[in-house]
């Protein structure tokens, strides 16, 4: 029932931001999401990417995913259970990382740790979250496009600095930010700052050729 319920309300808000999402994933890529819900972006990605992996918590929306992505024969998907960030520590290599409306629902331990995972497993991340600067009718907005969300964390993840400063505390860098299909909601391209400084060392350390 919880999985249906989502699908109707909150998959419908979220439409409009999983479709920008599906246009900034590369052709092939291997793609994971995590706090997947009742996995609809992979509808959007299954014929694009070559893999993917949803992971949500909810085994409730788990089930729903399943049952549709079979429903579909799209077999190049896999939704799973997880908790977070302890599932993650069994999770392959991935090209693309992708979160919605995810962190601002974790306590700021949890989000540190699950971000610094995804950080280790995927080239890249993009994050869909609120600017914590933006003044909002939260109540609505937020019940409408995450079905449901931890007041507490989320008031916290605000306060705190939002993904830009989550961002500088797990080590990572913004090298993108992309408005969103709503006022105030971005998406933000992460990368390790350690992947930035190996790729500035490898450029450095290419010969310069001069004419003669």
């Amino acid at each position: 029932m919880k999985g249906w319920i989502t699908s109707q309300t909150a998959d419908h808000f979220r439409l409009p931001l999983r479709m920008q999402l599906a246009e900034m994933i590369p052709q092939e890529s291997k793609f994971l999401e995590v706090g997947c819900g009742t996995g609809d972006l992979f509808y959007l990605l299954s014929q694009k990417i070559s893999f993917g992996l949803g992971l949500e918590k909810s085994q409730p929306l788990v089930r729903f995913a399943q049952q549709k992505m079979r429903k579909q024969e799209i077999r190049n998907v896999a939704i799973r259970r997880a908790r977070f960030p302890e599932t993650l520590s069994y999770v392959a290599k991935f090209d693309v990382g992708s979160a919605s409306l995810f962190f601002s629902n974790l306590t700021a331990d949890k989000a540190e740790d699950t971000l610094k995972k995804m950080g280790e497993l995927c080239s890249e991340i993009l994050i869909a979250e609120f600017d914590p600067l933006h003044k909002m009718k939260r109540a609505k907005l937020i019940a409408d496009s995450v079905g449901w969300f931890d007041k507490e964390n989320y008031k916290a993840f605000r306060r705190s600095g939002g993904v830009e400063a989550l961002a500088e505390r797990c080590g990572m860098q913004i090298t993108q930010r992309t408005e969103g299909p709503y006022k105030g909601l971005f998406i933000y391209t992460l990368v390790q700052e350690l992947r930035v400084k190996q790729k500035v060392a490898e450029r450095s350390k290419r010969p310069m050729y001069s004419k003669v």
